[in-house]
């Protein structure tokens, strides 16, 4: 995916997503939404207005993506049996499952700010977001044909 270079933030680079021509009209992913402003790692410094080409392997891909929906899934599920079990041997058991549902709904909550948390820490590492993996010339965006 292309990007131009807007600056330096932190130990990042800010980039802004340049829409394929042949995803206009596309919302379907990120590659059609013009003006998307990413922080990205980068090897070395890139002077401001350059364009540079960032990608992300698909095991970071895949392992960002079940952090962010698998465990809250998981956590959710295993939460509402445990929760119905637990309240169902009560004098609440009538209620049980209300209870266990809200209940879950707030272990989620408290699964999502768990990951919020510790994203910074994984944020720093750079595991689980795009690099930027070449510089792109002028010329050699002029002379492609796609």
């Amino acid at each position: 995916m292309k990007a131009i270079v807007l600056g330096k933030k932190r130990n990042r680079t800010l980039v802004e997503i340049i829409p394929d021509p042949a995803c206009a009209g596309c919302k379907s992913c990120s590659r059609s939404q013009e003006g998307k402003v990413l922080l990205v790692h980068s090897v070395k410094d890139y002077r401001e207005g350059t364009l540079v080409e960032i990608d992300m392997d698909d095991s970071s891909l895949l392992a960002a993506a079940f952090i962010a929906y698998g465990i809250p899934l998981i956590v959710f599920f295993i939460s509402l049996y445990a929760l119905y079990t637990l309240i169902s041997v009560t004098t609440l058991e009538p209620f049980a499952e209300v209870l266990s549902f809200f209940g879950s709904i707030g272990i989620l909550a408290l699964t999502y700010f768990i990951i919020h948390r510790t994203d910074e820490k994984r944020s720093t590492e750079g595991r689980y977001e795009a690099r930027i993996v070449k510089e792109i010339e002028a010329k050699e965006e002029l002379c492609q044909l796609s």
